[in-house]
């Protein structure tokens, strides 16, 4: 199965890193590109969020943060 790719924008960059990927592997990619002329008045994109906790002393303790 194909893994699937989405572009947003259609600029000379992004085309271009397509016409590579498609290079390398022609048959990897089910890609989806938008750009101003994909028809929609809004777009949203909400792919969720993966916590980063910076590596500081105390990162692992409990409790409220300390005001600054």
């Amino acid at each position: 199965m194909k893994e699937k790719l989405v572009l947003i924008g259609n600029g000379m960059a992004g085309m271009r890193t397509l016409e590579e990927l498609l290079k390398l592997a022609p048959e990897q990619y089910d890609i989806t590109v938008l750009g101003t002329e994909a028809g929609y008045d809004r777009l949203i994109v909400a792919t969720g969020s993966s916590p980063f906790i910076i590596p500081v002393p105390g990162n692992e303790l409990d409790g409220e943060p300390c005001p600054i």
